[in-house]
């Protein structure tokens, strides 16, 4: 990458998540391979650096359907013109994939393996007339085989010293943040840079191109005219094209004098919703460059190469018909056409065969999305929910610690069953394991956690879904035209596990609108 001016483009993308063949019933929206032409064409007019700030994985058949996890997410990119790119928490929580991401040119700062070897380089320097340090910062977490280092255990692990020597050798640091722009960790990365613009007494200009909390932000980081901050969205639905200005300056340290830059100007090229052409007054990529046809031979390629992908997982198969949407609220889970009191109320009770009476708990942010009226198909369904995380379960609670349980697990973002009866089985994600661990010391619950089979959520989804609101459920059908229905889906390969879901026995009758989901009809 070479940058000979001191102006300087920044495109910016993050929380993929498989969503690059663009949005289903939202035609307006570009996709991947036309970003893959966007920056084409901006690298064509000004030097430019393309950086993906984490999470390509987690939320499309695209991304979850291969083997390993993600690899159709990494091969993608890496046929893509992206300069730079930090893992986000759903690339880490898989061993191969973590293994796959070094296909990709990435940097993170805080990422080691738990043996303590360093898994991608800490630093990213690019050397031209404009000297740029590139460091990368995932949101701390243990994974599988990799920890992510908190903010202070990454400075206190002499990576202050080393920014501090590499900032007197560079003109300008951009911070690849998978944290979003209001958290905590975020300001304090943000302080623990002001720190070293003080000890050096230069105010080096730095971009935070944040990412993680799926939002959309673009300003000057705390009203400091020294710092940038850039957010981006998800699922491809929002881009940032920032175009920055620098004007040359000299600073002393400790008797030395240094040539270095500071921001003179900077412009929102594009911030706004990805959309290809103009729609509903807002613009689009296209209108950028002026142009009606955005593609480039690079961008054509990858087009190719999705289109391939999306055939093989065969994720437009119709399985059902709902008359109305489920809907991913935030606040009122208790609506009767809310996702998650769905998935507590009917997908769970209806999944899991116990001898004592069943409650759970999810948190809103395992749903990702609507499920839309209409017929639905394999991708609509996991792009609700994405996870293939397992069935858990707590045998034979009394009523008062079920309530004690309910109690500590409640909060603003998850939803907690009813326990009801004498003995329950609280059932949860393995995800949620290390918090219902937390809540049964609290609740003097001593109980082995056991795992429901292979039965993962995802599984229990998808099947109660095709019970509840299969395509042949919505007409009134005699014994032998549902006899012939399904040996005509049997000829379909790829059907068949949905055929095997719809064979279990139907009531009569058309599909009436829930008052509440005790009135659902399901098998």
């Amino acid at each position: 990458l070479m940058l000979f001016s001191t102006t300087l483009d920044l495109i910016q993308v993050s929380d993929i998540h498989g969503y690059v063949a663009g949005q289903k019933r939202q035609p307006q929206f570009a996709d991947f391979s036309n970003l893959v032409s966007y920056v084409d064409r901006a690298k064509q007019q000004n030097p430019t650096l393309f950086s993906i700030v984490g999470d390509l994985c987690d939320g499309t058949l695209f991304s979850d359907a291969s083997e390993p996890r993600c690899a159709n997410m990494v091969a993608l990119v890496s046929k893509s013109n992206v300069d730079v790119f930090t893992p986000g928490n759903h690339d880490l929580y898989f061993d191969e994939t973590v293994s796959l991401l070094k296909k990709l040119p990435l940097v993170t700062s805080n990422v080691v393996y738990k043996n303590g070897s360093v898994l991608f380089q800490k630093l990213l320097q690019i050397n031209a007339s404009l000297r740029v340090l590139i460091v990368g910062f995932t949101v701390d977490n243990n994974y599988e085989s990799v920890v992510a280092k908190s903010v202070s255990e990454l400075f206190d692990d002499g990576f202050k010293t080393i920014i501090k020597e590499l900032v007197l050798k560079n003109d300008f640091l951009v911070v690849l943040m998978h944290q979003t722009f209001s958290h905590s960790q975020t300001k304090e990365f943000y302080q623990e840079i002001k720190q070293i613009q003080k000890e050096l007494g230069h105010q080096f200009p730095f971009v935070m191109q944040t990412a993680h909390g799926h939002q959309q932000y673009a300003n000057y980081c705390y009203k400091d005219k020294s710092c940038y901050m850039v957010e981006a969205g998800k699922y491809l639905q929002y881009l940032q094209h920032t175009r920055i200005t620098f004007a040359q300056t000299t600073y002393e340290y400790k008797n030395q004098t240094y040539k270095g830059v500071q921001f003179d100007k900077i412009d929102k090229i594009f911030s706004g919703p990805f959309y290809l052409h103009k729609f509903n007054g807002k613009p689009g990529i296209c209108d950028v460059f002026n142009v009606q046809n955005i593609d480039t031979p690079n961008g054509a390629k990858i087009s190719k190469f999705v289109k391939e992908v999306q055939q093989q997982t065969h994720s437009d198969v119709k399985i059902a018909d709902l008359k109305f949407t489920l809907r991913k609220y935030q606040d009122n889970f208790m609506q009767n056409d809310s996702i998650l009191n769905y998935f507590v109320n009917v997908v769970v009770k209806s999944t899991f065969k116990g001898s004592c009476s069943c409650f759970t708990q999810m948190g809103v942010g395992s749903i990702r999305s609507d499920l839309q009226k209409g017929l639905v198909d394999l991708e609509d369904l996991h792009q609700v929910y994405p996870f293939s995380n397992k069935m858990l379960f707590i045998h034979n609670l009394t009523l008062n610690q079920s309530n004690c349980l309910a109690q500590e697990l409640k909060s603003p973002r998850y939803m907690v069953g009813k326990p009801e009866g004498e003995c329950q089985d609280f059932v949860f994600s393995d995800h949620d394991e290390s918090f219902v661990q937390q809540a049964m010391e609290k609740c003097q619950i001593q109980r082995g956690v056991q795992q429901y089979g292979n039965m993962t959520y995802e599984q229990a989804f998808q099947e109660t879904v095709v019970k509840t609101f299969g395509i042949q459920r919505f007409e009134r059908f005699n014994t032998a035209f549902i006899l012939g229905a399904i040996a005509s889906v049997l000829v379909i390969i790829y059907l068949i596990f949905i055929t095997i879901a719809l064979s279990s026995k139907a009531k009569k009758g058309g599909y009436r609108k829930i008052q509440n989901h005790e009135e659902m009809t399901y098998t």
